[in-house]
């Protein structure tokens, strides 16, 4: 039978698992799924100053938000475009999140949601430093400072979700600076923006239909006058208005009857030229 000290060992690391669950947050909405396992918000990395020279040397030991100000001036020294430059040596995948799932629409959304249950807020208070949203491969926004930018349960990014066409995915990267081991979060959301493709559909059906129709029409009224201007005025001498005026109201209606007409008339020199007019067509411990 266990000891009273191993069963309460293990009632305390239950309960901190339960408890750690919700931990660091998750994408709200549109909603995450993720991988089978207990503490599914964990960071997915552990990044240092050592990754990089311009942050070497630098002093991340202090307060989150000065962290963030020291981590935020070295930045444009590191040569990286983006902080999912930084994570893609890291986290190669979508971390404890799914992207083999079935994409959630988002054609009704303007902003994308992160919480954390456990606590009652969105980004953790402590855990300052930046964050970047992408749908495939195009940065949405980026913030140098994610938590003191976006307060509220749950704090909401607004995102442009025009910038996905039919299926998309969504990806959130998060840099925690509030020690000297700096915590990456990564989160992806298969998405769909039904609104983005019918949009697109209609204006393009209806520009085609329309300009179909115009060009249809003046294509046939072009040619029709053309037509029955040449058969006007080539059979004109002989059989007169009749075959230009017939040709010509066969082939080009009103315009190519009167063309046809003109045409039968007479050519009384052959000196006089006929013209025809063209048109150009994360594990995680305790919170630190």
């Amino acid at each position: 039978m266990p000891s009273a000290s191993v069963i309460i060992s293990a009632v305390f690391a239950a309960a901190a698992a339960l408890g750690s669950v919700d931990a660091h947050g998750y994408i709200s909405s549109p909603k995450a799924q993720f991988k089978p396992g207990p503490v599914y918000t964990t960071y997915n990395a552990i990044i240092t100053a050592n990754d990089n020279a311009a942050f070497k040397g630098k002093i991340f030991n202090r307060s989150p938000e000065q962290n963030t100000q020291v981590f935020t001036s070295a930045w444009p020294q590191t040569g990286y475009k983006s902080l999912r430059a930084l994570f893609d040596k890291y986290v190669k995948d979508c971390g404890n999140s799914r992207d083999d799932i079935a994409p959630v629409d988002v054609s009704n959304l303007k902003a994308m949601t992160w919480q954390n249950n456990e606590y009652k807020e969105g980004f953790l208070g402590s855990h300052h430093g930046p964050c970047e949203v992408w749908i495939d491969d195009q940065m949405i926004t980026h913030d140098d400072d994610c938590v003191a930018k976006y307060k509220g349960f749950p704090a909401s990014i607004p995102v442009d979700y025009s910038k996905c066409k039919g299926n998309c995915k969504l990806s959130f990267y998060w840099l925690a600076l509030h020690s000297q081991e700096w915590q990456a979060y990564k989160q992806c959301v298969p998405i769909k923006n039904g609104a983005g493709g019918n949009a697109g559909g209609n204006t393009g059906g209806n520009t085609g239909g329309n300009n179909g129709g115009n060009n249809g029409g003046n294509n046939g009224g072009n040619n029709g006058g053309n037509n029955g201007g040449n058969n006007g005025a080539n059979n004109g001498g002989n059989n007169g208005g009749n075959n230009g005026g017939n040709n010509g109201g066969n082939n080009g209606g009103n315009n190519g009857g009167n063309n046809g007409n003109v045409g039968g008339e007479a050519t009384p020199s052959p000196t006089k030229k006929c013209t025809t007019r063209r048109l150009r067509n994360f594990g995680d411990e305790v919170e630190v």
